[in-house]
């Protein structure tokens, strides 16, 4: 009689006359309407429940139980189930956060949110924030996230600058970018002419220290004999410099007196643009024609110096000096023959 215990003596008397003839008592409770997107946690609803009964319910996938409320419902002495109008609503999954984010402080993600869930995000290092975007995302009462396509992009490397060098070419200097080095004329590379923009230690930078450009030297100027040259106080010589020679005394020069350094063929060597002049006894012409040395003063010879010109005059040089009081006829066809030949030389350019 413990079924009946809570039923009035009204009913009391009728339902233990309709429970000989029906299998469903009136202390029960019919079948429950569940809460929407709820189930039974475990078994199949019963046409009917003994009061006092409870159920245990869970929200469907897809769905979570509401902040605060109780998933159960019991069957009340009254022949009605207590209320429990609405147990579960709908999450969001796991959301796809825009590229090169990840949740901020570290959280990990998880498999599905409540709605009105926002989701505080930041950039991954190596890149920064887009200007003017918000960087959260937002569940929706559609069960689903607020569009956020993007919110970051790549940081830039530092400006690249070297000393006589310049970027010869590259895509640019954000993260994943890759550039190309190459120093000014009369300068050559140490390092790498290739530099990428990484991530290194945390920060964006070049992924190796960048190339320098020294200048391009040449060896030593060539020693002459009997002739000297300029030499730079560091004794080094670099594309661009000259070294000028000159000619011990009674000695004359042969060649170009300057030389320059410059670039060689390969483009990395030095190389000095002639070969170095030449210092002889004698009197010559700029273009190293011998006039007479003045080893032949002391000689005897039918002709003082070697014969250099066939032709005649044009026009006509000046007349000879007269001839000195000298003691020897040797030294005066010396004078006489020098004259004639710095004739030569002038009347024919080749001073």
């Amino acid at each position: 009689m413990d079924l009946f215990v809570s039923c009035s003596d009204e009913v009391l008397w009728p339902a233990l006359i309709l429970l000989l003839f029906s299998s469903t008592a009136l202390c029960e409770c019919p079948i429950p309407v569940l809460p929407p997107h709820s189930s039974l946690k475990e078994g199949e609803l019963a046409d009917a429940y003994a009061v006092g009964t409870v159920l245990q319910l869970q929200c469907i996938p897809g769905y979570v139980n509401i902040s605060g409320t109780i998933p159960t419902m019991i069957c009340l002495d009254t022949n009605k189930w207590s209320d429990l109008l609405t147990l579960c609503q709908g999450v969001c999954p796991t959301p796809i956060l825009p590229p090169h984010s990840s949740l901020k402080e570290g959280q990990e993600l998880a498999d599905a949110y409540r709605i009105g869930t926002v989701l505080q995000l930041h950039c991954i290092p190596g890149y920064t924030p887009i200007p003017g975007t918000i960087r959260s995302m937002t569940c929706l009462d559609i069960n689903r996230w607020s569009d956020l396509p993007k919110a970051c992009q790549r940081r830039n490397c530092p400006t690249p600058h070297i000393e006589n060098g310049n970027i010869e070419s590259g895509d640019g200097f954000l993260l994943g970018d890759q550039i190309t080095l190459s120093c000014n004329h009369g300068y050559r590379m140490r390092g790498s002419s290739t530099v990428r923009c990484v991530l290194r230690f945390g920060k964006v930078d070049w992924d190796r220290g960048l190339p320098h450009c020294k200048s391009i030297p040449c060896a030593i100027p060539p020693v002459i004999a009997n002739g000297i040259y300029n030499p730079s106080p560091s004794d080094e010589y670099y594309v661009g410099l000259t070294v000028t020679y000159l000619c011990d005394r009674d000695y004359s020069l042969i060649g170009d007196s300057t030389i320059q350094c410059e670039v060689a063929e390969n483009g990395v060597d030095g190389i000095w643009n002639m070969l170095a002049p030449e210092c002889k006894i004698g009197i010559f012409c700029s273009n190293g024609f011998l006039l007479c040395s003045p080893t032949t003063r002391n000689q005897e010879h039918q002709r003082i110096c070697d014969d250099i010109w066939v032709g005649e005059w044009s026009p006509p040089p000046p007349p000879l000096p007269v001839r000195p009081n000298w003691g020897e006829p040797a030294e005066y066809y010396l004078f006489l023959w020098l004259h004639v030949m710095a004739l030569f030389c002038k009347h024919h350019l080749l001073f």
